[in-house]
């Protein structure tokens, strides 16, 4: 097992709870909704042989701290990277945290080695009907009928169905779930947002980026694939099978092997050979 070391870094207004490990190219890893660093379990020990992985808890996730002011996600990144003393890095996100790797990429490109998004989301997409309704259903659930209400009903969305038949890794996702305390669900976040959406911006990404979809994943989210797919100049798709929204967990040695190949594949070496 990869030795991981835990900290807690600075950010404005608040504190990043982050794991470390691994060795190379720094890679990090940006979680979903109503999860944590324990998300990338088993992509630790095969992602720790080729690269420095750093993952950690957004604002009011996990061990980090709720967000008690205005904020911006890429804005708190580039600070933990700032902390971290690393200067670029490859940047790795699912669902929310695709969110929030498309915007680092954008307002960080030189610090932006490669994208990866899972499942992605994309602010300013507007054909992705299923998957808002979704959300806009367990905000409700949460005000009228409390988190526990919004948890259960968080795990009856489409978008957990094959998470839920999967025997390997649905355990762990019941309980980042059940540990998730709702805060997002029940305040207003204060988190700033893009004036102009990274829907319209997507041709502005040059950092080479993949895009991983489960093969069941939902339709609005496979639409997302599909438009950035085609709006990024160096967009490579990859589709994974029996596997829906979580594709990590679901999935887990066909994503590990799919993430390293697209990292360590020619476009991305240095000229020493090695990773960038």
């Amino acid at each position: 097992m990869t030795p991981v070391k835990e900290q807690l870094i600075d950010i404005e207004n608040g504190e990043l709870f982050v794991n470390l490990c691994g060795t190379g190219p720094a890679l990090v890893l940006i979680h979903g909704m109503a999860t944590d660093v324990r998300l990338w379990t088993p992509q630790i020990d095969a992602l720790a042989a080729h690269f420095q992985v750093i993952s950690y808890d957004m604002r009011g996730f996990g061990r980090s701290s709720r967000p008690e002011g205005p904020y911006r996600a890429e804005d708190d990144l580039a600070r933990l990277l700032e902390q971290l003393d690393i200067p670029a890095a490859h940047i790795l996100g699912l669902s929310l945290g695709s969110s929030v790797a498309n915007r680092f990429a954008l307002a960080y490109p030189q610090r932006t080695r490669s994208l990866t998004v899972v499942g992605p989301v994309l602010q300013g997409y507007v054909d992705a009907e299923d998957f808002m309704q979704g959300l806009k259903y367990i905000w409700a659930v949460a005000r009228e009928h409390g988190v526990d209400e919004a948890k259960a009903a968080w795990l009856q969305l489409p978008l957990f169905t094959t998470l839920l038949n999967s025997p390997a890794w649905s355990a762990l996702g019941r309980q980042m779930i059940n540990d998730y305390d709702g805060w997002h669900w029940q305040n207003r976040d204060p988190e700033v947002w893009p004036e102009v959406m990274p829907a319209e911006r997507l041709a502005e990404i040059t950092a080479p980026t993949l895009i991983i979809i489960g093969d069941q994943e939902i339709e609005g989210l496979r639409r997302i694939g599909a438009f950035m797919a085609d709006k990024i100049l160096d967009a490579t798709t990859m589709t994974i099978s029996d596997a829906g929204h979580i594709v990590n967990l679901e999935q887990p040695e066909e994503f590990n092997r799919a993430v390293i190949d697209f990292l360590t594949q020619r476009r991305l070496m240095s000229g020493d050979g090695q990773p960038a």
